[in-house]
């Protein structure tokens, strides 16, 4: 699914016109990258928690060239999936079998 069809879908659940949904998503995900460039932990209901974490500076092994490097410490966004969408995933995966 794509951008512009959950744009559609959601607007005929909400009842709603498409540009209106379609800005309050982007305002949604405006305010998610805000928090997450300070480093806020931001828990969404029935999806799951948004969370950055931090690599250290690393050494890694280039097999090409035969010869070690070193990885430049880097932040990573990490989504812990809330447990009840796990559940309803592994409900419909075992009943599909």
């Amino acid at each position: 699914m794509n951008n512009s069809e959950i744009i559609k879908d959601l607007s005929s659940r909400l009842n709603q016109s498409q540009d209106e949904t379609k800005r309050l998503l982007s305002g949604a995900a405006d305010q998610i990258q805000k928090l997450i460039d300070e480093d806020n932990r931001i828990s969404i209901p029935n999806l799951g928690i948004l969370s950055v974490s931090f690599k250290k500076e690393r050494k890694s092994f280039n097999p090409i060239q035969k010869r070690f490097f070193m990885l430049p410490p880097k932040r990573l966004v990490k989504l812990r999936i809330a447990s009840s969408l796990k559940k309803q995933f592994e409900e419909k995966r075992y009943s599909d079998e």
